[in-house]
């Protein structure tokens, strides 16, 4: 069984007192860390990471690119059956895309699975691109 340590999704940091996550929690935290990391920004690899200030740059946006990038980044998940309902959209007002879906992941039991609703926006006007959270809105899971 898999187990991470739990980070605040608010800050960003360690939770104190620190908690062990497993199960649906631990594969939405995988999520989230995954869609908010830029590319270039994991001192390790410098290969991972999604091009958030190259996608600020263009212009119209390539809202198919763009949304195969985080498609695929989500479906590649540990603990992601598949990525279900997915959506791209541009709003010329804010330069903005809104991308929502619905993630099927691995529930606590083998046999169970466990749909989360995701909405994600991805700012591309002058100020620094707002980074896409993950944040579950409907489903069996919600609380989490």
């Amino acid at each position: 069984m898999a187990f991470d340590v739990e980070i605040d999704t608010l800050t960003g940091d360690l939770r104190i007192p620190t908690n062990l996550i497993t199960g649906p929690a631990l594969i939405l935290q995988r999520v989230r860390t995954r869609l908010s990391t830029f590319f270039g920004e994991y001192l390790l690899n410098r290969f991972v990471g999604l091009p958030y200030l190259a996608w600020r740059e263009q212009k119209p946006p390539d809202e198919a690119a763009i949304g195969a990038v985080v498609f695929a980044e989500i479906s590649t998940t540990p603990g992601v059956i598949r990525v279900t309902s997915f959506a791209v959209a541009f709003d010329n007002a804010t330069r903005a895309l809104r991308i929502e879906g619905d993630v099927v992941i691995e529930g606590l039991d083998p046999a169970d699975e466990a749909v989360v609703s995701f909405v994600g926006i991805v700012g591309l006007g002058n100020s620094t691109p707002a980074v896409i959270s993950f944040h579950p809105v409907s489903g069996r899971i919600a609380g989490i």
